[in-house]
């Protein structure tokens, strides 16, 4: 056996009994402590693998996977809690805009109303022929399915008003004269009320479109607002 079949044998089987091993390691001083080294460093490493095993070892690593468990969960909840925190905050944003978007609309459409009744103040001391019955027709050629005579109406025209041709009516009132403007495709989601300039506003939505009624006082415009709804039928 040459150095170099011992030493190969040696890195394997340090501590071979094969008789030409030995031999060599008998004739070569070089080999043989270099067999001495490797089984020095074999025993280094045994002593090194040998660590004693606490008894508490199982308890202990289960008592790790308690808190690691633990503590991913208090972490999912954290993340969860500041995910749905985000979600809430972006929610109230929209709909924070989304109500200030429609106060923004409502406003535009009562300042646009009571800015037409300014210009157009002298109507209110006109009168037109038959007009309950010429309201009813307008509210048929703006897609109603029917409609009755409202008596209390006494003057009505046709007059632009936010870039449509709306229905322009006043009605007499025991509070005085009360200005009706219908406007169609106008959409409002719900009713609203609103003061201006020293007028009472009152939205309500209508026929695929926006019905307001504007003057002094708002004494009568649940009244009037009952009257029209009744003697107008809009097709479903």
């Amino acid at each position: 056996m040459n150095c170099f079949e011992f030493r190969r044998l040696c890195l394997s089987v340090p501590a071979s009994t094969n008789p030409d091993y030995i031999a060599h390691a008998e004739e070569c001083n070089e080999c043989r402590n270099y067999a001495g080294g490797i089984l020095r460093m074999d025993a280094s490493l045994v002593d090194a693998l040998n660590v004693p095993i606490p008894d508490d070892l199982v308890a202990r690593l289960k008592l790790r996977t308690v808190i690691d468990s633990e503590q991913a969960r208090r972490s999912y909840r954290i993340r969860f809690a500041m995910a749905a925190s985000v979600v809430l905050a972006v929610a109230v944003g929209l709909l924070g805009y989304r109500t200030w978007s429609i106060d923004q609309d409502y406003q535009r459409l009562t300042e646009a109303v009571v800015r037409h009744i300014e210009h157009e103040h002298q109507v209110l001391e006109l009168t037109t022929a038959d007009a309950p019955n010429q309201l009813a027709n307008m509210f048929v050629n703006y897609g109603a399915e029917k409609a009755s005579a409202i008596g209390a109406v006494k003057f009505t025209k046709l007059c632009p008003v936010m870039g449509k041709q709306a229905i322009h009516a006043v009605l007499t009132t025991p509070s005085g004269p009360v200005t009706l403007i219908f406007v169609p495709g106008m959409d409002v989601p719900d009713v609203h009320d609103a003061r201006r300039d020293g007028l009472s506003n009152h939205v309500v939505p209508m026929g695929g479109g926006a019905l307001i009624l504007t003057g002094e006082s708002a004494t009568s415009f649940d009244e009037i607002t009952n009257q029209v709804q009744h003697a107008v039928e809009w097709e479903i």
